[in-house]
């Protein structure tokens, strides 16, 4: 996973989907062919496992019907050697193919803008000196840092392009991890009758330790935590 960016970087807005945030798009292997799609809810430290031994795993909450094309049926992964893993990946086929298109939208806009800021700045150099002469100087200075910028963005736009085609294009390499808990879809488990739509997937840790801000690094919003606390109780 991709490393957060500051507001400042040109790729800010596209990254977005592909950085250890919460709310990163997600798609279960299971799913491709039905092109569903859902969102990583909160990460969690499991601290201890079903046998009560002491455990590092991280993991990540989202829905039952985001990793499961049986949602009627439990879900428990065994953990035997060699036992079949539901994978987990980051972007299915469709928000993928929207993260390219967006890029590609931004390189072409930030090309407009460039050119845009050239045609300015040859425009107030041809002219003739003036009584402004200092106010058309400062102009021309912005004109001219307006440009580099661009160049500059559609440059590391062009990088980041390259990146996604080269190497996350490749599904495989989108594997967050694996299913580990997804009881069935339920609402009747109390007489309040809340809707418990819940899966847990372990984080691949090659994929995420590196650039892993946890939960801290994005504001959630309270309707969020309110719904979670529903899941639970």
């Amino acid at each position: 996973m991709m490393r957060a960016v500051d507001q400042t970087d040109p790729t800010a807005y596209i990254h977005r989907a592909l950085m250890t945030v919460l709310g990163v798009p997600l798609a279960a292997e299971e799913l491709e062919a039905d092109d569903a799609q859902g969102s990583l809810g909160v990460y969690f430290h499991e601290g201890m496992n079903r046998k009560g031994e002491t455990s590092k795993r991280v993991m990540a909450i989202t829905n039952k019907h985001v990793t499961s094309k049986d949602t009627k049926s439990d879900y428990e992964y065994s953990g035997r050697p060699g036992a079949p893993q539901k994978f987990i990946r980051n972007c299915g086929r469709r928000r993928f193919e929207q993260v390219v298109n967006e890029t590609r939208a931004f390189i072409a806009k930030k090309l407009g803008e460039a050119n845009l800021f050239a045609e300015q700045l040859a425009e107030m150099l041809a002219k003739p000196e003036s009584d402004e002469v200092a106010a058309d100087k400062l102009a021309a200075k912005r004109r001219e840092e307006g440009f580099d910028r661009m160049k500059d963005d559609v440059g590391i736009l062009g990088d980041f392009l390259e990146l996604l085609n080269s190497t996350w294009s490749d599904v495989y390499q989108r594997i967050l991890g694996w299913l580990d808990w997804a009881p069935k879809i339920a609402n009747d488990l109390d007489d309040r009758r809340y809707t418990r739509d819940l899966g847990v997937f372990v984080l691949d840790e090659a994929k995420f330790q590196k650039n892993f801000k946890g939960n801290a690094s994005i504001l959630v919003r309270p309707a969020f935590l309110l719904s979670l606390f529903l899941i639970f109780v």
